[in-house]
């Protein structure tokens, strides 16, 4: 009987483990995120331009681009990184675009394309989509945190 159990217990971890490595998306899903990113990409710069507000009352959405400088940055900076196959990014992006008056002035938040820039989610230790990052002036990191559905769900976690 005690053997029996061993057994069961280590089929079960067996196929849980198995389960971990076996994607959970198939190979057309796995090929669409680069079209769907060049295409939520477009959006995303499309939709800063066309929401863009000159009030000198209101934070920044930009998007992060390869080599940007985050280690001479002025004011309050968050890294979102946002996967275009993401469907809770994409519900928080919205309401970023949406709500983008009422980022707070001196706030930055720069969209990252979780899926180009392992440099960047090394760095700052982001393991899934969805992550912000609160970073200092000098880039480094100062809290770190997942989801999030508005700008004052964004900003509920600044220090």
């Amino acid at each position: 009987m005690k053997s029996l159990v061993i057994g069961v217990v280590i089929l079960v971890l067996f196929i849980a483990g198995f389960m971990v490595f076996i994607p959970k998306s198939n190979s057309t899903q796995v090929d669409t995120p680069k079209q769907e990113f060049n295409d939520t990409n477009k959006e995303l710069q499309n939709n800063i331009k066309n929401k863009e507000t000159t009030s000198e009352e209101a934070g920044r959405l930009v998007e992060y681009k390869d080599g940007t400088d985050l280690d001479n940055l002025t004011g309050i900076n968050i890294l979102f990184f946002k996967a275009s196959w993401c469907i809770t990014c994409k519900q928080l992006y919205d309401a970023l675009v949406k709500e983008k008056s009422k980022i707070p002035k001196g706030v930055t938040i720069w969209v990252v394309d979780y899926d180009s820039n392992q440099t960047l989610r090394q760095k700052y230790g982001v393991t899934s989509q969805h992550t912000l990052v609160q970073i200092d002036n000098k880039g480094n990191k100062i809290n770190l945190w997942r989801g999030g559905y508005s700008v004052a769900d964004v900003m509920s976690n600044v220090r």
